[in-house]
């Protein structure tokens, strides 16, 4: 019973907006139009002017109360509408929010990143300076070490001789 209800309701809502959405169209303008010019037919029947005028206005009033009613409930679905979308544009501020902060934090650790790759490089060319200078040493030493032994090969002719 209450799943029969709920879909009268869905109905309702339905033929609600259609009216709405067809009350501001061209066509409804053009039905309008040919229903006032039936009323006032009316006259040639030999109906009162009376009796149409007030068929007329109750007819008008009746139109206005209903198409006042389906006008408020498309209203409040659209309030509904757009309630549903701040709080989705709210939630998306957020994440907005969330992903900046991520993204700060990313630029942060690149330019740690950056930093340690400028002092690995900086202590790679120390390592490297300092193996030039070790080589160097070992040259001299080498050098140093062939003159030494030059000599004492010198000393050991010249003693033997």
């Amino acid at each position: 019973m209450i799943n029969y209800a709920r879909e009268r309701l869905r109905e309702v809502a339905k033929f609600s907006e259609r009216i709405t959405h067809w009350i501001g169209s061209t066509s409804s303008i053009f039905w309008h139009t040919i229903f006032f010019i039936a009323i006032f037919g009316l006259i040639y029947l030999e109906i009162p002017l009376s009796n149409i005028l007030l068929i007329l206005t109750t007819a008008v009033s009746l139109e206005a109360i209903y198409l006042a009613i389906f006008i408020q409930m498309t209203v409040n679905r659209h309030t509904v509408d757009i309630e549903d979308i701040q709080e989705d544009v709210q939630e998306l501020g957020e994440g907005v929010d969330e992903i900046s902060s991520e993204v700060e934090d990313l630029g942060e650790n690149i330019e740690g990143i950056s930093e340690d790759i400028k002092e690995g490089e900086e202590d790679e060319e120390e390592e490297l300076r300092k193996d030039k200078n070790r080589e160097v040493t070992f040259e001299k030493l080498e050098n140093s070490m062939q003159k030494i032994l030059a000599d004492l090969e010198t000393l050991k002719n010249g003693v033997r001789k």
